[in-house]
């Protein structure tokens, strides 16, 4: 009896184990799913925000906070800022844009490496003009890009796809009609350069690139194409739980802007008659705005007209250069 019970023991064993082994005609010649392997990891990653300069003062949807907010979010190891050295040291403040003493409060509580990318050298600007029939396909184009407020953009549409889309078309309009646009090429050219520099040097793993709306697009493609993993400044504020305080800047930073309105001012006196004082009042009234403001939102569109009626400090492709005294 109990050879007859081992016996069907193993063969019920041996059937399950052949009927594991076997497969239907069809299934033996399906190809097997090959297993999934992950991308290796970029050795940097790159995050390009793009700033409004004192646009941050009259665009409810872009204040100064978000900035911070998108730093918190990003964490970076180093920030490269789209400013000339000096004005970084705070040697030449009338060449720093309105939002860097808050950039560098932020950086400064997180011990994070502050490093100016802007371009040091000053060149006479080339000017081109469209030939004649180009004007008016220029301006329907491209013509916003030199507006007043071309920069008072959201956070929003100064860094999401749309905005950056709406900015290329413009910047290819420009290149297209102006002979290619050889002052803002060139200073994207310059910009680039100045960055890979501090990549080949410094070798940084969470790398953000603090620049103008105009700049955004392009920089971040260039890094893309030198392997950098690029984390999008929308997304990761949108994900993160974490917001600034948007009523206020923090007391340090209207200290920092309370100096350089000093220095301005005194710069502004020491001119000899006849000299332009067009741009250094301009930085003088952004100053006093941002100070008696506080930071907030919102001064109206009419006080941060620049120079002629020109862009408010944009460092665009207008602008006009200041002139060191």
């Amino acid at each position: 009896m109990k050879s007859r019970q081992f016996g069907r023991f193993f063969g019920v064993v041996a059937l399950v184990g052949l009927a594991s082994a076997c497969t239907l005609p069809d299934e033996s010649k399906k190809a097997k799913a090959p297993c999934p392997v992950c991308p290796p990891e970029p050795p940097t990653k790159a995050m390009v925000l793009a700033t409004i300069h004192e646009f941050h003062l009259a665009q409810a949807g872009f204040p100064f906070s978000r900035l911070g907010d998108a730093m918190d979010a990003y964490r970076p190891d180093m920030i490269l800022v789209d400013v000339p050295q000096d004005a970084l040291k705070g040697t030449h403040p009338e060449d720093a844009s309105i939002e860097l003493e808050y950039i560098k409060h932020v950086a400064g509580t997180r011990a994070t490496d502050l490093i100016a990318v802007g371009p040091e050298r000053e060149e006479a600007p080339v000017n081109p003009k469209p030939e004649k029939g180009d004007e008016d396909a220029l301006a329907r184009e491209a013509g916003w890009l030199s507006e007043t407020n071309a920069y008072n953009m959201t956070f929003e549409q100064a860094n999401g796809v749309e905005g950056s889309l709406k900015i290329l078309n413009a910047l290819s309009a420009r290149i297209r009609y102006l002979k290619g646009d050889p002052d803002w090429s060139r200073r994207e050219a310059w910009l680039e350069q100045q960055v890979d520099k501090v990549i080949a040097e410094k070798q940084p793993k969470r790398m953000l690139v603090i620049v103008e709306p105009v700049n955004r697009a392009l920089l971040e493609a260039h890094l893309f194409e030198r392997g950098a993993g690029i984390v999008n400044p929308v997304k990761i504020v949108a994900d993160s739980k974490e917001k600034r305080d948007e009523a206020a800047v923090p007391t340090v930073v209207l200290s920092g802007w309370h100096e350089h309105l000093s220095k301005v001012q005194d710069r502004l006196h020491r001119l000899r008659p006849g000299q332009d004082r067009a741009w250094l009042e301009y930085k003088v009234n952004v100053l006093q705005l941002a100070i008696d403001k506080h930071g907030s939102c919102c001064v109206t569109l009419d006080l941060l007209q620049g120079p002629s009626g020109g862009s408010a400090n944009t460092g665009q492709i207008d602008r006009p250069t200041p002139k060191k005294k």
